[in-house]
């Protein structure tokens, strides 16, 4: 999980500047914080999709730090006319 310390990090980098970019829409980091579902989004690069949708499913099987669960923007449990609030 190196790769999470280098995305919260100050420096900038091509491959973080295109995932912000990303996710610039939805909340940029802070999307990283909420209960999201991947196919709710359209992740243009197939490589972001999945690192996502890895992220997402790894946290998961941690349920004692579930605080991100709790967050209403983009939690796949909240949703108006099918669709996820940011």
């Amino acid at each position: 999980m190196a790769w999470l310390k280098r995305l919260f990090n100050d420096s900038i980098a091509t491959w973080k500047t295109y995932l912000l970019h990303l996710l610039e829409p939805v909340g940029g980091l802070f999307f990283l914080n909420c209960h999201y579902e991947v196919s709710d989004y359209t992740i243009s690069s197939q490589f972001y999709h999945e690192l996502l949708l890895w992220w997402s499913e790894f946290r998961e099987s941690f349920p004692s730090e579930s605080d991100w669960k709790n967050t209403v923007w983009n939690n796949k449990e909240i949703r108006i006319d099918n669709k996820p609030v940011y």
